[in-house]
């Protein structure tokens, strides 16, 4: 793997380790199980007021990611997909959501929805506006 930056000083270094932590957080938790339906639906970037999530595949398994941790692969939760709407954290990344459930869901505007962690509902980011 290349890392470039366009600065003498750049965090070159701290990139490529943070890329290969994805890689092998995604390999960790690679799934090939036949999901209880397509997780699909729940892929993307979902924001809220208290910041943006990435949700993730890793072959039939799903991952939400931190994107303002400064190592997004140190603190993933993983989940089972129950069913088209449902979501099951089977790995909390130590912050107390284990067997949680996260919702899929729309507003009456047709926006997409995901109710997660506490009760807070994200949606797309491409849909959210403070």
């Amino acid at each position: 793997m290349t890392v470039l930056t366009n600065c003498v000083d750049g965090p070159a270094t701290e990139f490529a380790l943070g890329a290969v932590r994805l890689v092998d957080l995604l390999a960790r938790h690679w799934s090939e199980d036949a999901p209880a339906a397509d997780p699909a639906p729940f892929c993307g970037r979902w924001a809220n007021l208290w910041g943006v999530v990435d949700v993730v595949r890793a072959g039939n398994r799903l991952l939400a990611l931190s994107t303002d941790a400064t190592d997004p692969a140190a603190h993933p939760k993983v989940f089972d997909v129950l069913d088209a709407h449902t979501l099951r954290v089977r790995e909390d990344g130590g912050f107390g959501c284990f067997a949680e459930t996260w919702t899929r869901g729309r507003r009456s505007d047709g926006t997409p929805t995901l109710r997660g962690s506490s009760g807070v509902t994200m949606v797309p980011l491409d849909r959210f506006a403070p």
